[in-house]
């Protein structure tokens, strides 16, 4: 199942089955723009983002769950340019 995620100004991120031409889901919660939106590359499950708002959320789309957020050790201290994992 090929999925596209967007995000933009908005804050929002949503999931398209690109076969289906439908929304798998929405997500927002991030305050600002997004600058970045990655899929885990073994697990396509998972979902990554970065935004202006200085936060990184990690998502399982599959049972629509944010885990804890992330803002570093000192709390956020700019905005998040580029994210990604490390397998």
């Amino acid at each position: 199942m090929p999925l596209l995620p967007a995000g933009g100004y908005s804050g929002a991120v949503r999931v398209i089955d690109v076969n289906r031409n439908g929304t798998v889901g929405d997500y927002t919660g991030h305050g600002h723009a997004i600058n970045e939106i990655k899929f885990h590359q073994c697990n396509l499950f998972l979902l990554l983002s970065g935004s202006k708002g200085y936060a990184i959320r990690l998502r399982n789309i599959q049972c629509h769950v944010c885990v804890p957020i992330s803002h570093g050790s000192e709390g956020p201290r700019g905005e998040v340019i580029s994210i990604d994992f490390d397998v």
